[in-house]
């Protein structure tokens, strides 16, 4: 934005620079400095469509949807039919269904391939109670989305409504051989079949009825997985909470979770703290170096060392070890 800055200063009415200079401002949001920019350049350059356009997405941008609509009308739709698609999104938005269908029409005419425009025209001439005419763009829509179902049932939607209820059968029928898993269409042909009293009622009936059946066992199938994850997901929550105790044998007691986070937390703090380690000291006085059992005192050992030594001595005190006659005779 510098750059263009300083050419603009260079030469103040270059014109790439300033319309890259209002196209910057527009994508920051600067409205009031795009518009600016862009009125100076309508000035430079007359009724420029790329000046006009951006003067008009930028009031679009700002809600203003009648400067808007004023400058996208002044545009030509052989020049860019874009710019009256815009203009009937606005107009329709704005609740104007005649104003929308011109502009629309005219963006058709000059561009018929806009898929968005097309669905627009074919949407207004079925509320319009028009199916034969809504019916032409559908048409069109198929031809140039082929895969897409939705275009090809309305077709076959608009031939029902128009009373054509043997080519709306038709339609149907090659709606589902193209797509024969589609519930919608069977529904159809069962209904065509049941009001033209044709035996392929039966037929289509069997098949809608095992197509539902097949849809309903797969929508319990994945409510039963989607089951089976959430309490695999909760019995993996709840295992976190048990612990296991020392020499490799599990712990059937539950560990409480908030416990062991403020014991982590505590513990982090202490090793993350800058203060070092301090012990404090205390006096110790004669309760704490007294012990008091709380079982109460231990029993008397029996002294039966002592017992034993008073016994023998009771039982020999009649001998007297001294005496002569216990000593051995000499030769």
């Amino acid at each position: 934005m510098t750059t263009k800055k300083e050419a603009l200063q260079v030469e103040s009415s270059c014109i790439q620079a300033l319309f890259n200079l209002g196209i910057v401002s527009k994508e920051q949001g600067d409205f009031e400095q795009a518009l600016k920019i862009f009125y100076k350049l309508q000035e430079i350059l007359r009724d420029d469509p790329q000046v006009i356009c951006q003067l008009a997405g930028i009031y679009e941008a700002l809600e203003d949807t009648a400067q808007a609509v004023e400058l996208y009308s002044t545009l030509d739709d052989d020049i860019d039919p874009s710019m009256g698609a815009k203009l009937g999104k606005i107009l329709d938005s704005e609740g104007d269904k005649a104003g929308a269908f011109t502009a629309f029409y005219n963006s058709y005419r000059a561009f018929p391939a806009n898929i968005e425009v097309i669905e627009w025209m074919g949407a207004y001439y079925l509320d319009a109670q028009f199916p034969d005419k809504a019916v032409n763009y559908f048409e069109k829509a198929a031809l140039l989305e082929p895969d897409n179902i939705k275009w090809q049932l309305l077709m076959a939607s608009c031939q029902r409504r128009s009373g054509n209820f043997q080519k709306a059968l038709e339609l149907y029928k090659q709606i589902h051989r193209k797509f024969p898993t589609n519930v919608e269409t069977l529904k159809f042909l069962v209904q065509l079949c049941r009001d033209l009293r044709m035996p392929d009622e039966k037929e289509y009936s069997r098949k809608l009825k095992k197509l539902e059946e097949t849809s309903r066992l797969r929508g319990l199938r994945e409510t039963d997985s989607s089951q089976g994850k959430r309490r695999s997901a909760m019995g993996s929550a709840q295992s976190l909470g048990i612990g296991s105790s020392g020499g490799g044998r599990p712990d059937s007691r539950p560990v409480s979770t908030r416990s062991s986070v403020r014991t982590a937390q505590s513990a982090r703090q202490l090793l993350e703290g800058s203060d070092d380690f301090q012990v404090t000291k205390r006096e110790l006085d004669s309760a704490d170096l007294s012990y008091k059992d709380p079982i109460g005192p231990a029993p008397i050992r029996p002294k039966t060392g002592g017992t034993r030594r008073e016994a023998l001595d009771e039982a020999f005190d009649d001998v007297d070890i001294l005496e002569d006659d216990l000593l051995p005779e000499g030769d």
